[in-house]
């Protein structure tokens, strides 16, 4: 799959077939991002270049012969609904000082978000 025609919004697409799958995976990602705001999250790791998860530099191919960089489908949509929220991608966690520094982003994250009430039938 890849990110096609206009990198500030997209289309993904699947290379041989040419279906959109742009729709689904944008009614999932509003899904996942719903479902993970009403739990304790504070922090995203997610897939450097990915047409779905990458942060930045996910190549979008304008035409045959022209890209530009852009962002995943769902990053950019799990962005936009929380700017606060603490995100990376694992190529940047190469050492032990970038993995501290996004643990010390999330765990600061964390202590200004409300407590949240957990089932404990769904444990």
């Amino acid at each position: 799959m890849r990110l096609e025609k206009d990198a500030d919004n997209p289309r993904l697409r699947t290379l041989h077939t040419g279906i959109d799958h742009t729709h689904r995976l944008r009614q999932w990602s509003q899904a996942y991002i719903q479902q993970a705001q009403a739990t304790a999250w504070a922090g995203c790791l997610l897939k450097s270049r990915s047409p779905s998860c990458g942060v930045a530099n996910v190549t979008v191919f304008l035409d045959d012969t022209h890209t530009a960089p852009g962002k995943g489908l769902f990053a950019q949509q799990l962005l936009l609904a929380n700017p606060t929220l603490p995100v990376v991608e694992g190529d940047l966690l190469q050492d032990a000082a970038a993995v501290q520094q996004f643990y010390d982003r999330v765990m600061a994250y964390a202590q200004t978000q409300p407590a949240v009430q957990t089932d404990k039938n769904n444990l």
